[in-house]
């Protein structure tokens, strides 16, 4: 079905593929690789299915009716797996991993510590929301966003930083609209140069502790 692309759809695509250099770097490939297999090998859900989780979660506790840490890791991966299912890419990637609950849960890898607890502070689970959007460990790298931002960067906002504003929203003044324009742009370049700095430095710091040299680390890769 033709047409233009809604707002919501836009979203989803942009907060797919904006990481892809960070995901690069975390399994070593090509950039010529897929967004949607770039996820898959580095097991990082789309940042849309954990904006929706964390929506979950707020709606849950509303209710009284608080999911557990894994049962919402199961419901991330399902709907993940509805998505991988139905992309039109990567099917070389899809021939190899068919099953993502089965590739989440394969043996550690090896570039990742035993224990689920966070490595920079006091949290028990460490998972790319608490990375990107929680741990203080990383406060002087979200700065920049929060500064543009005027508060903290959420993932239930990645939509909205990702996307290009509403035309139809925009004031008619020809030069208000290039400002709002011009600034939208630059959170959105500042989202993904976040994203991409943490997860690169957080591999760097992850291969010290385990004492893989640098060169060993490159050459792996």
């Amino acid at each position: 079905m033709g047409g233009k692309r809604t707002r919501r759809q836009e979203a989803k695509i942009r907060t797919v593929a904006s990481p892809k250099n960070c995901r690069s770097r975390v399994i070593g490939s090509y950039r010529t690789v897929s967004d949607m297999a770039s996820l898959d090998l580095a097991k990082m859900p789309p940042v849309f299915l954990l904006a929706n989780s964390r929506k979950r979660i707020a709606e849950s506790r509303n209710s009284g009716n608080v999911q557990s840490k894994a049962d919402e890791t199961r419901e991330i991966i399902r709907q993940w797996q509805r998505e991988w299912d139905s992309t039109k890419k990567a099917a070389w990637t899809k021939r190899l991993i068919p099953d993502l609950e089965r590739w989440w849960y394969r043996g550690l890898s090896q570039k990742r510590t035993q224990s689920p607890a966070c490595s920079h502070c006091s949290a028990e689970v460490d998972d790319a929301e608490h990375t990107i959007f929680v741990c203080p460990f990383w406060d002087e790298t979200r700065y920049e966003l929060s500064q543009l931002l005027q508060r903290k960067p959420r993932p239930e906002n990645v939509a909205d930083m990702l996307c290009r504003p509403i035309i139809e929203k925009l004031p008619t003044d020809p030069i208000q609209r290039r400002r709002i324009q011009k600034a939208a742009s630059r959170v959105a370049s500042t989202l993904s140069q976040m994203v991409e700095c943490i997860m690169g430095r957080k591999e760097e710091l992850e291969r010290i502790r385990q004492g893989v040299p640098l060169a060993a680390a490159v050459a792996a890769n």
